[in-house]
């Protein structure tokens, strides 16, 4: 099992954010809602497919969540769990009917995406110019992409207490403006900045390097500590946010 020497303290220190907080929800119940996604069926990053086989197994057999309450898109519908074929129209129905429907306060939601990236000219879709710089940044789903302003939008309507969104693809830094502040409690880790590029699968073991590194992470927190405090607790802040490191030269995802 590979632990990141980055990741582990930081999943630790929000840990320990959330139990400064915990008792403002003894009294509540807390359910916690999963969407999934694997967006790209492109032979040379098919560790994108494995990474959220990977996350299933860990959401559902190790933290407890279940298979009810994790609404899971994949472009190849034959893994375990997949409820949906991976398009943009699915995931759009699945952020902004089902997780909307479902969370309640004081709920946690958790959304993932582990897919190509791309930038498009800000306000060239006839969307609103938002952003600082001319770019905004998508995720691939189905061959089409997801957009920063258009995943914002979805999650604005979402009423939950706690947001955590993980994208592994290229330039998903991007996202981490548009995402601040869309819930009391936001949380948003990326796997690059928003200039630069993603490792894909470079060691051969069948998984992209920073999400592995994540999963691997958070699977030994609850297979090996029985630690079920993480996903159930709230963030000290508005927003907390990580992007992994920047990756230049390589032709990753």
């Amino acid at each position: 099992m590979k632990l990141s020497s980055t990741l582990l303290p930081l999943l630790h220190s929000i840990i320990m954010f959330g139990l400064l907080v915990e008792v403002a929800y003894a009294q509540k119940t807390i359910t916690r809602w999963c969407v999934l996604v694997s967006g790209t069926n492109d032979p040379a990053v098919i560790s994108s497919q494995r990474d959220t086989q990977y996350m299933y197994h860990i959401l559902v057999d190790h933290m407890g969540i279940g298979e009810d309450r994790v609404y899971y898109l994949h472009v190849d519908t034959s893994y375990r769990g997949v409820d949906a074929l991976a398009s943009k129209a699915n995931v759009r129905w699945a952020i902004e009917n089902w997780l909307r429907s479902h969370a309640q306060q004081p709920d946690i939601v958790f959304i993932c995406f582990v897919s190509h990236g791309a930038q498009g000219i800000d306000g060239g879709r006839g969307d609103p110019v938002d952003e600082d710089d001319p770019w905004d940044e998508g995720v691939e789903v189905g061959g089409a992409y997801y957009w920063d302003d258009e995943l914002r939008a979805g999650i604005l309507g979402i009423n939950c207490s706690a947001l955590w969104v993980v994208i592994e693809s290229c330039y998903s830094g991007g996202f981490i403006p548009d995402l601040s502040l869309t819930t009391p409690k936001t949380l948003v880790l990326t796997s690059t900045d928003e200039g630069s590029l993603s490792w894909a699968d470079t060691d051969g073991d069948g998984f992209s390097e920073w999400i592995e590194s994540f999963m691997d992470a958070l699977h030994f927190l609850y297979h090996d500590d029985g630690i079920d405090n993480f996903a159930d607790t709230a963030w000290i802040g508005n927003t907390v946010f990580h992007t992994g490191a920047s990756l230049p030269g390589y032709p990753g995802t």
